[in-house]
């Protein structure tokens, strides 16, 4: 009977169901349906797409953020166009450098093969993923809950790279201010809501200021004690002018693991003036890059590098 109906309709009918029949095969072939997630958690199958081959799980990125595709297959949850490390990640798939040799290069030395990367400051993730799908372990240390959930966002759509990073929700500071009131507030609301300044003593936030909040902080070297690595390798800081006050209860980070070399930001305050000091008392030379001073260990320096930089990197 259904064949019969189907012989006697129209000839447009006919050729409109055909269309249907053809336009849906073509889609099945090239967005095929995907057995498993990519994802962790509670990511859901039904959120999971298909974009340019790559499978994408929507549900991994928070809420008021967005997709972007880093350097290779890294795949990224950013904030908005107030930011500007998620404005250069989603435009340009990158943030400051477009690989991990051009970060060691610019310190006069080389990569290691392994090792542990330590990320104080982490914002979003940039570098700790680059690092985590070179395979390093990583310790990235952020206490903006923002950037936190953006970088917990991103190991959901890597989730390849998960037990490599180590996620620390706190603030480093100076011994002093481990017993005092801290809080972490955006540089900018309007262009740079992912950099946060920390402040420590009388520091609070309004009721409804969701760019502010208080933030539990202790030393790097209690960090180490209560998370001990092997090795640490390449250390990256950039805590908006609260350098000199990481360094000041970090120094096991020099006697005990003496890194191979660490890129710390000195755009504010006197902070490069302590960087220098910390790379005098530990036998480091440093290299300016930009706004960042590059520690490396003196064994380490590559003499050819050197020279390349006195063009390069400045």
């Amino acid at each position: 009977r259904f064949v019969g109906s189907l012989l006697r309709m129209p000839a447009y009918v006919k050729f409109f169901l055909l269309l249907i029949l053809v336009v849906g095969l073509a889609w099945s072939a090239l967005y095929p349906s995907i057995a498993s997630s990519p994802c962790t958690g509670d990511c859901r199958l039904s959120d999971v797409r298909r974009r340019q081959g790559v499978a994408v799980n929507l549900s991994c990125i928070p809420p008021g953020m967005r997709l972007a595709k880093a350097l290779g297959d890294l795949k990224m949850a950013v904030l908005g166009e107030n930011d500007i490390i998620s404005q250069s990640l989603f435009k340009n798939h990158h943030w400051e450098v477009t690989s991990l040799e051009e970060m060691a290069a610019m310190a006069r030395t080389t990569l290691p093969e392994s090792g542990t990367f330590l990320h104080i400051g982490a914002n979003l993730g940039y570098y700790s993923l680059l690092f985590a799908d070179r395979g390093f372990q990583v310790l990235a240390i952020e206490p903006m809950a923002r950037n936190q959930q953006a970088l917990e966002g991103s190991l959901c759509l890597n989730p390849h790279l998960r037990e490599q990073v180590t996620l620390l929700p706190l603030a480093l500071g100076a011994p002093w201010e481990v017993a005092c009131r801290c809080v972490i507030r955006s540089a900018s609301y309007s262009s740079n809501v992912g950099n946060g300044f920390l402040q420590c003593g009388n520091a609070s936030c309004k009721d409804d200021d969701s760019n502010c909040q208080v933030t539990e902080v202790i030393s790097l070297d209690r960090v180490l004690e209560q998370h001990p690595v092997q090795s640490v390798d390449v250390v990256r800081i950039d805590v908006e002018a609260h350098e000199c006050q990481v360094l000041a209860g970090g120094g096991s980070l020099f006697s005990r693991y003496r890194p191979k070399f660490l890129q710390v930001e000195t755009a504010w305050l006197n902070t490069s003036k302590c960087v220098a000091a910390a790379a005098e008392q530990h036998r480091y030379r440093t290299f300016r890059v930009m706004s960042s001073t590059v520690m490396v260990a003196e064994e380490f320096v590559v003499p050819e590098l050197v020279k390349l930089g006195e063009n390069m990197w400045v």
